[in-house]
């Protein structure tokens, strides 16, 4: 709806990345956006596929106002619908949360 330019007007330009595997497998790596100036733009990306969702419990735990559980004719799957932020374990063995910083 917003066109696939940024510029002063359109300060923003939704991505929806998705995949499917035949296997569980797990992944991170980055998409990068390249503007007419050669700067480049990156976004992490990290995706899980698993048979089931108690995988990822801790994730979606973690990230509940984050995610939506969508299910029906098809397996269910996470939908990202809000900002989700890096996390560690500290020390202590409790998960605290990073601010994300991209790459400019």
């Amino acid at each position: 709806p917003n066109g696939t330019m940024i510029n002063v007007v359109n300060t923003r330009l939704p991505v929806e990345v998705s995949f499917s595997a035949k296997k569980s497998m797990s992944f991170a790596t980055k998409i990068e956006f390249l503007d007419h100036n050669g700067n480049k733009y990156s976004i992490p990306i990290l995706g899980t596929t698993d048979g089931s969702l108690l995988t990822v419990f801790p994730f979606t735990t973690l990230h509940s106002e984050s995610i939506q559980i969508k299910g029906g004719e098809r397996p269910p799957m996470l939908s990202i619908i809000g900002p989700i932020q890096p996390s560690v374990l500290n020390e202590d063995g409790e998960i605290e949360m990073r601010s994300l910083e991209l790459d400019a």
